[in-house]
This record gives C-alpha cells, sequence and structure tokens, in this order.
C-alpha cells in the first residue's frame, strides 16, 4: 500500500489546505462567541470593492458616475455606492422570539418545519451597509436574489427617511483565472455526497447495488470505463462531501422540529457508520479518498464543522495517509473548495 500511495503523491500533489478551518484551544474558549461577523464583512467589502468599481465604469451611463458613501450623500443624487446585503426574514427561525414569547406570554408567528415549504415571505425586505450607514433598499431590486453577506453595488439615489432607490445592482467582474499547471494527460477528482447510509435493510436496498457500481466505476480495475478515445479514466482522488449517513423518518423530524433550538442532533447508526467505513475501505486500496462532515453526520453542527474522528471508522484508518480526515468547508492543494450547508 506504501508503494501505491508513493506513486500517487508523484504523479498528483496533493495538498490539504484545511488548517485555517481547524479548532484551536484558544477557539473552544467562552470569549470566542463574543466575535462578530463585522470585521469579515468590512474586509469582504473592501476586497470585492476594486472589482464592482471596475464593471460599474464600464457598464453604467450616463459616463463618469459618482461613486460615494451613504455618509453625507444627499437625496436623489445619482451615485453608486458598494456594501454589504442585510436581509430581514419575519419566519427567519429564532431562539430570542421563543424566549420573548415565553416571557410576555404574546404570540409570535413561527412556520410550523412540517408544513411549511419555505421560509421567505412577502414581509421580508433588505437593508444596505457600507460600513458606515445602513439604509433600506427599495426600487429595482429583487429581495429573493440576496442573502445576509452578498457584497454588490448599487446604482440609484438616496431618499428621505434613510432608504435608498436602487435603479441598478452592480456584481463583481469575474476574477482572472490563475494560470493551470501543464497536464500530459487527462486526470479526475470524483465527488459524491448524500449517501444516506442507515444500515435499514428496506431503506438501504438499492444504495447497496449503487455503491457497488460506484465501487467498481471508482477502481476501474479491468479498464471497463474509458473516455471516447478508448483510454480508461483516470480518477486520482474521491471527496466525499458529507450527508454519508441517512437519518430515519422519526430522527429527521425530530432533527427539523428543533431548528428553532439551533440544536439538529440525532444520534447516527452504529451499523451505518460501519457500512459507511467498510465502503470507503474498500476504495481506499486503490485511490485516496477525503472524508467530510455533512449535517446528519457524527460531526459537530457548528460551522466550520471538524474533522469526523478516525475511530469511527478502524477499516478504512488502516490505510493511513489513503484516507484525508477534512473539515467543512474543505480546501485542497488544488485551489478546489467544497462545502456542505443546511439547508
Amino acid at each position: 500500500m506504501q508503494l501505491k500511495e508513493e506513486a500517487m503523491d508523484e504523479k498528483f500533489p496533493y495538498e490539504n489546505l484545511c488548517a485555517q478551518f481547524l479548532m484551536k484551544p484558544e477557539d473552544h474558549a467562552a470569549a470566542s462567541f463574543k466575535r462578530q461577523f463585522c470585521f469579515f464583512y468590512q474586509e469582504r467589502i473592501e476586497a470585492m470593492r476594486p472589482r464592482i468599481l471596475e464593471r460599474a465604469r464600464k457598464e453604467i451611463d450616463p459616463d463618469p458616475v459618482q461613486i460615494t458613501r451613504l455618509v453625507g450623500l444627499k437625496p436623489n443624487k445619482k451615485v453608486v455606492i458598494v456594501g454589504l446585503v442585510l436581509k430581514h426574514m419575519k419566519r427567519r427561525p429564532s431562539v430570542l422570539r421563543e424566549m420573548a414569547k415565553e416571557d410576555d406570554g404574546q404570540e409570535v408567528m413561527l412556520p410550523d418545519p412540517l408544513i411549511a415549504d419555505r421560509l421567505i415571505a412577502e414581509e421580508d425586505w433588505l437593508e444596505f451597509e457600507d460600513g458606515q450607514q445602513m439604509v433600506k433598499l427599495e426600487g429595482n431590486i429583487d429581495k429573493n436574489l440576496y442573502v445576509t453577506g452578498c457584497v454588490i453595488g448599487l446604482y440609484g439615489h438616496r431618499m428621505e427617511g434613510d432608504k435608498f432607490h436602487v435603479d441598478r445592482v452592480v456584481t463583481p467582474s469575474i476574477k482572472p483565472q490563475a494560470a493551470l499547471p501543464p497536464c500530459d494527460e487527462d486526470r479526475y477528482i470524483a465527488f459524491i455526497s448524500g449517501l444516506q447510509i442507515t444500515a435499514k435493510v428496506e431503506l438501504d436496498s438499492d444504495l447497496r447495488k449503487a455503491l457497488a457500481s460506484v465501487q467498481s466505476f471508482l477502481c476501474n480495475e479491468f479498464g471497463e470505463f474509458c473516455d471516447e478515445n478508448g483510454k480508461p479514466y483516470k480518477i486520482e482522488r474521491l471527496v466525499i462531501a458529507g450527508e454519508s449517513i441517512g437519518l430515519t423518518e422519526e430522527g429527521h423530524q425530530y432533527s427539523t422540529s428543533a431548528r428553532y433550538l439551533t440544536r439538529n442532533e440525532e444520534a447516527p447508526s452504529l451499523a451505518a457508520l460501519r457500512q459507511l467505513d467498510a465502503f470507503i475501505s474498500t476504495l481506499t486500496g486503490a485511490i485516496p479518498v477525503d472524508l467530510m462532515p455533512g449535517p446528519s453526520d457524527p460531526a459537530s453542527i457548528m460551522y466550520p464543522q471538524q474533522p469526523m474522528h478516525k475511530a469511527c471508522f478502524p477499516s478504512s484508518s488502516h490505510h493511513g495517509k489513503m484516507i484525508n480526515f477534512c473539515t467543512n468547508p474543505h480546501i485542497s492543494g488544488w485551489e478546489s473548495f467544497c462545502s456542505w450547508e443546511l439547508q
């Protein structure tokens, strides 16, 4: 196995760049919950500002358009501003609203998670912040296309009452593609997610057949899977991107109902873990595997999710570096980014 591992590293260099997402001792301190997102948002605005202004200068008529900030902006003057979207959602789950309901006895409207199919509502509205001031948005902007954290530019004018009328939304220009290293032959990275293994016969019967087909395709031991030129596919690595363990219907209902308490935990089946471990161990003898956690997997639900412990995968762990327990999100040395989010 060691020879196979070294050969793959030589042909297809790999570097795990997830150290930035690993929790350190100081991250577990009580003070860590005092950290706010405002610093990240401000850095994001400043990083995206040049690309937004570049597009605004090219696409907005007439000619030199004034680029400014909200501070000191006079009403009815056409300008471009750059900042961050904040979306206010009436149906957004909130522990504080639940607590307020208990304290004063008032009825607070919350959607039934087992009935409502969406959390957006007609009453939702957008605000815009440029790091110094905040305004409510009106005009030519679709509130359903944006979420909190989106950095955009807006062309329009300020109105009375701390409102801004949007004539046009300016999105960042596309970042130039970095030069890719030359490659003498095609090589592939495979991605799978949502295996939803439950270890229940009635639920996993079709899944077992599918996993066998996946194993046959990925390992390609006999070269039966080829490209249009008749050459066998060379899959250098597999990324299992979360949701490997499935919840039963009862567990899913419990998990969904608990959203308002920000608790989404359901102990995964040990039998399902053993089945997943057995499947991965059949692959790691042939190709390296990156294993990411997802919402239903045995890992913390808080982001960034920490790697699943190797003790949960005794058979796969025997293959050493052929299995890589990753964070969610996960970044590798090929400048690839992978993330699984709870919807």
